[in-house]
């Protein structure tokens, strides 16, 4: 990339003294890697004190031209929320609310809001509440919609 002085400068990998060339913040669903043989959901302890801890890998596909699958996991019994907001914070899709036992899910969505209308292209997110016990955790994660 040139600077503004003109001159361009190289990184060379192989100086690198660690060991292999790591991802960005060793996180394959923020830097992107395709053929990463990471699972991007894993697996929660069955006992976290305080504030219960998810796992939310998102949408799949992503960018998706229709219904996407989400995939979470919750270390013990709890209630889920599933709603898709635009990047305004309004609420245009109601996805999943309901009981979920401990371990893995997935859920569907066909790529709707609630009334019934296909989403136009653009950026969403998607935003998975876990209650249990009085307490509950939020995670967001980004969806493209693709028409």
């Amino acid at each position: 990339m040139p600077t503004s002085s003109g001159r361009v400068y190289a990184l060379d990998h192989q100086a690198y003294d660690g060991p292999g060339w790591p991802m960005y913040g060793h996180d394959a669903q923020r830097t992107g890697c395709a053929d990463c043989e990471e699972d991007l959901v894993s697996p929660v302890p069955n006992e976290s004190p305080g504030r219960m801890a998810v796992s939310f890998a998102g949408a799949s596909p992503n960018p998706s031209q229709g219904p996407s699958k989400f995939h979470f996991a919750v270390p013990r019994n709890a209630r889920i929320e599933l709603n898709i907001h635009d990047l305004r914070g309004r609420k245009i899709a109601a996805v999943q609310r309901g009981s979920y036992s401990t371990g893995e899910h997935f859920i569907s969505w066909n790529g709707y809001d609630d009334q019934g209308r296909r989403l136009p292209s653009g950026q969403y997110l998607a935003r998975l509440k876990v209650m249990e016990n009085g307490g509950h955790n939020v995670v967001t994660r980004k969806i493209t919609i693709i028409q």
